[in-house]
C-alpha cells in the first residue's frame, strides 16, 4: 500500500525484495504467513490492516480450487483490500479429461467455481464425477476448443 508513489506505487517501478524505493519514504516489504482456511489464520494480517488500512489490491491466483475451507479466503479478501484479482481454471476443463485423459481436470483441486446471476458458486469436486459419462458433455466444447476437432 503505498499512494505516495503514483497510481500505481512499487507495483510498476521501484519495488526491489527490499522495499519500495519510489516513494518518498520508502517501505520495507512485509510478509505474511497465513492459514487461508482458518479465520483465525488471518490474525496477523487484519491486525495489520487495522493499523495501516486496506491493501489497494489483493491478487489471488489458482488456488480457491486447491484449499479446504474457499469459504474463509472468499470472506476475507474484501475485509483486506479495497480491489482485486481471482483466478481459477474453468468449469470445463475441471470437467473434462482432457488434462491426462483419465481423470476429470486436476486431481488435488477440490473445487469447481461457475458464476450464476452474478454470483460466484463453488461445486464440491466429488470423486463420483470420475466414474459418472453423464458428464461428458459438459466438457465436449472444451475438446473442439482446444483439439480443433
Amino acid at each position: 500500500q503505498n499512494r505516495s508513489a503514483g497510481p500505481r506505487g512499487c507495483f510498476m517501478q521501484g519495488q526491489t525484495p527490499l522495499g519500495c524505493c519510489s516513494a518518498e519514504r520508502p517501505r520495507r516489504l512485509q510478509r505474511f504467513q497465513i492459514n487461508v482456511n482458518r479465520e483465525s489464520g488471518w490474525e496477523s494480517l487484519l491486525r495489520h490492516v487495522e493499523r495501516h488500512g486496506k491493501f489497494d489490491y489483493a491478487i489471488a491466483s489458482h488456488i480457491l480450487e486447491d484449499i479446504a475451507n474457499p469459504g474463509v479466503m472468499l470472506e476475507m479478501l474484501p475485509r483486506v483490500a479495497e480491489a482485486g484479482y481471482v483466478a481459477m481454471p474453468s468449469k470445463f476443463i475441471e470437467m473434462s479429461r482432457y488434462i491426462d485423459g483419465l481423470h476429470r481436470g486436476w486431481t488435488h483441486h477440490r473445487w469447481i467455481y461457475t458464476v450464476q446471476k452474478g454470483v460466484l458458486v463453488v461445486i464440491p469436486k466429488l470423486t463420483f464425477l470420475e466414474m459418472d459419462g453423464d458428464f461428458d458433455h459438459v466438457s465436449h466444447r472444451v475438446h473442439v476448443f482446444v483439439d480443433g476437432r
